[in-house]
C-alpha cells in the first residue's frame, strides 16, 4: 500500500468513527430536545445562531488553513495564530454585546439579549482551542481528534438533556454547546504537546493572515448566504416558522455534512501534501467529486421519500410542518459535499483570491434569490434556495478549471447518471410508500428507505456505474489491512 493510500485509509476510517460517534450523539441528543423543547425554542437559537456563525467566521479567519496547508509551519506559526484568534474573539464579543439589544429590538424579542450575550462567550473559548485542532488536522491524527472530542461532545449532550428535563427551554441548548466548547478546551490543552509561548511574532501572523485574510472574508460571506435565510424568516414571518426551518436544516445537514466533513477533513491535508502534481490531484479529486455525489444522492432522496412517517416517529406531531422545508432542504442538501470538495481546490493551491471572487459572485446570486423567492412567501425562499445553490455549482466549476483539468460539462457528465437513477428510485420509492399506507407508521419508513436505495442500487448494478466502482474500491481500501 502506498504512503498515500495509507493516509487515506487511515484518516478516513478515524474521521468517519469521530463524525459518526460525536454526531451520532447529537443527532439522538437533538431527537430527544426536539421532543421536549418547542419550535419557538429552536427559532431563538436559530436567531442567535445568524450572529454566532458571523462570529465564528471571523475568529477562524482562515489562518487555520494556512497552518494545515504550510508544510513548514514550526512552532512560532502556531504561536502567532494562537494569539491571533484570541485578540480577534477578545474584540469582537464586545461589539456583539452592547449591539444585542438593537438586534433583540429588530427581532422584537426581550430573550435575544442574554441569550446572545452568554452563548457569544463561544467565540472566547474556542479560540482557546483551535490551533490545537488545526495542528492534529495538519498531522492527519484524526484518532486523537476522536478520543477528544468525544468525552466534551458527550458531556456538553448530557449538560443539554439535564437542562431541558429541569425545564429550562432555550437555555438548554445554550448550555450545551457552550459546555461542549468548555471541555474541548480542556482536553486540548491536556493531550497537545505545544502550548502558547508568551509573545509572539507580527512577522509570522501577517504571513498567515495574508493567506487568510481572502478566506475570513469569504467565510463571512458564506455564512451571511447560509444564514440569510433566517435572518428574513425571523423577521418577516415568525420564530416558530423559522425554528421549524432550522430544525429541518439542521436535520438535513447531519447525514450531508457527516460525509463532507469525513471526506474534506481527510482530503484537504492529503492534497496538501501532493499540491506540486496537479495532475495526481486531478485524478484523486475528480474521484472524490464522483464518489461523493453517488453517496449522498440516494441517501437524502431516501429521506425525502420517507420525510413524514421519519419525522413523526423522532420528533412528534408538532414538527410535521417543517416535513416539506425539510424535503426542498435536502435537495440542495445533495450539492453541499460537492461544493466543498470543489472550494478545497483553491485554498490547496493558494488561489484565496478566486475563492474570494467566486463567494461574491455566489452572495450577489443568493441576493436576487432572496429578493425574488421573498414575494412567494417561505416556499419561494426554499425554491430560490435550491436555484442559487445549483448556479453556485457552475461558479465553482467553472473557476476550479483555471486549477485542475475538471470542467464544470466533465462534473455535469458525471453527475447525470447519477441524478436519473435517484430520480427513477424517487418515484418508485414514493410509490412503494403509498402502497404500504395501511402498514404501521415504522414498517412504512422501512419500506420507503429500502425501496429506494435497492432501487437506486439496482440501476447503478444494471448500467455499471463507474461511480459504484469507484465506491467499491474506495470501501476495499478502507477494509484491507495491509
Amino acid at each position: 500500500m502506498s504512503v498515500l493510500q495509507n493516509l487515506l485509509k487511515k484518516g478516513l476510517i478515524w474521521s468517519f468513527v469521530d463524525n459518526v460517534l460525536l454526531k451520532g450523539i447529537t443527532f439522538i441528543v437533538t431527537i430527544f430536545l426536539a421532543r421536549i423543547l418547542t419550535p419557538n425554542d429552536f427559532g431563538l437559537l436559530g436567531i442567535i445562531t445568524i450572529f454566532i456563525s458571523l462570529g465564528n467566521a471571523i475568529i477562524e479567519g482562515g489562518m487555520g488553513n494556512s497552518i494545515i496547508r504550510d508544510n513548514k509551519a514550526t512552532s512560532s506559526d502556531y504561536n502567532a495564530v494562537f494569539y491571533g484568534n484570541l485578540i480577534i474573539s477578545l474584540l469582537l464579543y464586545p461589539i456583539l454585546f452592547f449591539t444585542a439589544p438593537i438586534l433583540s429590538r429588530y427581532f422584537n424579542n426581550d430573550l435575544i439579549v442574554p441569550l446572545i450575550r452568554v452563548y457569544g462567550l463561544s467565540f472566547i473559548i474556542s479560540a482557546f482551542f483551535y490551533i490545537q485542532y488545526s495542528i492534529f488536522m495538519k498531522e492527519m491524527s484524526f484518532k486523537k481528534i476522536t478520543a477528544l472530542n468525544g468525552p466534551a461532545v458527550i458531556t456538553g449532550a448530557i449538560v443539554g438533556l439535564v437542562s431541558a428535563y429541569l425545564g429550562k427551554g432555550v437555555w438548554s441548548l445554550v448550555y450545551m454547546q457552550l459546555s461542549t466548547l468548555v471541555f474541548k478546551v480542556l482536553f486540548y490543552w491536556m493531550f497537545s504537546s505545544w502550548t502558547p509561548q508568551v509573545g509572539f511574532s507580527f512577522k509570522v501572523l501577517k504571513k498567515h493572515l495574508n493567506f487568510g485574510y481572502k478566506l475570513m472574508i469569504s467565510s463571512i460571506m458564506d455564512a451571511a448566504m447560509r444564514e440569510a435565510y433566517s435572518f428574513i424568516i425571523g423577521k418577516h414571518f415568525s420564530i416558530k416558522t423559522l425554528g421549524h426551518f432550522n430544525h429541518s436544516k439542521s436535520f438535513r445537514n447531519y447525514p450531508v455534512h457527516l460525509l463532507s466533513t469525513v471526506v474534506s477533513s481527510v482530503t484537504f491535508p492529503l492534497l496538501s501534501k501532493i499540491q506540486d502534481d496537479k495532475e495526481k490531484v486531478g485524478r484523486l479529486y475528480a474521484k472524490i467529486i464522483r464518489s461523493m455525489f453517488f453517496i449522498v444522492t440516494p441517501l437524502m432522496v431516501a429521506l425525502i421519500v420517507v420525510a413524514k412517517p421519519l419525522f413523526l416517529i423522532l420528533f412528534t406531531e408538532k414538527w410535521l410542518p417543517a416535513v416539506p422545508y425539510f424535503q426542498l432542504l435536502a435537495i440542495t442538501g445533495i450539492l453541499i459535499p460537492i461544493h466543498i470538495c470543489n472550494l478545497n481546490i483553491f485554498k490547496i493551491f493558494n488561489r484565496t483570491d478566486l475563492f474570494l471572487k467566486l463567494e461574491v459572485i455566489k452572495v450577489l446570486l443568493v441576493c436576487v434569490s432572496l429578493a425574488i423567492g421573498y414575494f412567494w412567501g417561505i416556499f419561494g425562499l426554499l425554491y430560490a434556495n435550491i436555484g442559487s445553490s445549483i448556479l453556485g455549482l457552475f461558479v465553482n466549476t467553472y473557476y476550479g478549471k483555471k486549477l485542475i483539468d475538471y470542467s464544470t460539462l466533465d462534473q455535469l457528465l458525471d453527475m447525470f447518471p447519477i441524478v436519473i437513477f435517484a430520480s427513477v428510485s424517487y418515484f418508485l420509492g414514493t410509490y412503494a410508500l403509498l402502497q404500504s399506507d395501511s402498514l404501521h407508521i415504522i414498517f412504512q419508513l422501512m419500506v420507503g428507505v429500502v425501496f429506494t436505495l435497492v432501487c437506486y442500487l439496482t440501476l447503478a448494478i444494471l448500467f455499471k456505474s463507474k461511480s459504484l466502482v469507484e465506491v467499491k474500491g474506495l470501501g476495499k481500501l478502507i477494509l484491507k489491512r495491509n
